[in-house]
């Protein structure tokens, strides 16, 4: 990491002895999360869909000067509660203070799946082992579309939605809405977590995809790195987040450093969050 965001993190905590679970830390934004709870002392879970994807993390991080000790790989699918099940039992004698829910496709596919459903049941299944420790955050990685995500209760899924950008801003959507509904139940249970939402504006990301070259060149121009983008999540996981709040980048919310903005009123609207507690009633463990 730069100096300056080295400096900017620094004068908040330091997180030596603590670790944290890092979903999604092979890609860009990730892998800059990651280096920044090293920055702070902390060790780091990198699950990652392949071991060779998280290998290649690890070997970019220690390239870089991080400390090959702190970083621990392991699989994960996330679209596979049973390979959820095989990482959470993998790592349950570890001591884990912060999961960065931070993986996310576009992906008519895999977005469901993966940014939202596996994505809740990870947390469900890792909130347990957090509260074992006083003051430990789970961050939910959103994105300025789930502002526009829509959802029909009658296709949940997306199923019906063409544009794989309608499908990931849905899911990222009902994330969100998820979260919400967490904290006045599931959460309840579990008096040492906070659960918080962040997201980290435009970026250039390999989410993306390979054919986005355009939107690559546009972005490294107009918006912010994948580092700036990283501190969103970071913020959210070392400070509390009041519940409608999140965590985004400063300047209309697509780059600059993090601070706390609303969160979209339609979250809190009684009738969506009936529906979203009846389809978590499928997810939850």
């Amino acid at each position: 990491m730069k100096k300056k965001n080295v400096k900017y993190l620094s004068k908040f905590v330091r997180l030596d002895g603590k670790t944290a679970v890092i979903t999604g830390a092979s890609g860009a934004i990730g892998k800059q999360i990651a280096a920044g709870f090293l920055v702070l002392g902390a060790n780091v879970v990198l699950p990652s869909i392949t071991m060779e994807e998280g290998n290649g993390a690890k070997a970019e991080l220690v390239s870089l000067g991080y400390d090959e000790s702190k970083i621990s790989i392991y699989q994960i699918d996330l679209g596979s509660n049973d390979s959820v099940d095989a990482f959470v039992d993998a790592v349950k004698d570890k001591s884990i203070n912060y999961l960065i829910n931070n993986a996310g496709v576009i992906s008519n596919k895999w977005a469901y799946p993966v940014n939202f459903t596996g994505t809740v049941y990870l947390t469900a299944k890792l909130t347990p082992l957090l509260n074992k420790n006083p003051n430990s955050t789970v961050v939910f990685q959103s994105s300025l579309s789930y502002q526009f995500g829509k959802v029909d209760w009658s296709d949940v899924r997306g199923d019906n939605l063409i544009k794989p950008i309608k499908t990931y801003s849905r899911s990222k959507r009902l994330l969100n809405l998820a979260v919400v509904a967490m904290k006045e139940g599931f959460l309840k249970n579990y008096p040492n977590v906070q659960y918080a939402i962040a997201h980290p504006g435009c970026v250039p990301s390999d989410i993306m995809g390979k054919k986005s070259k355009l939107s690559h060149a546009i972005g490294k121009r107009l918006f912010h790195t994948a580092e700036t983008a990283a501190l969103s999540a970071i913020l959210a996981a070392i400070k509390p987040v009041p519940d409608d709040k999140l965590v985004g980048p400063r300047c209309l919310g697509v780059w600059g450093r993090p601070k706390f903005k609303n969160l979209h009123k339609a979250l809190f609207i009684e009738s969506e969050q009936e529906q979203i507690k009846k389809v978590l009633e499928d997810i939850l463990p």
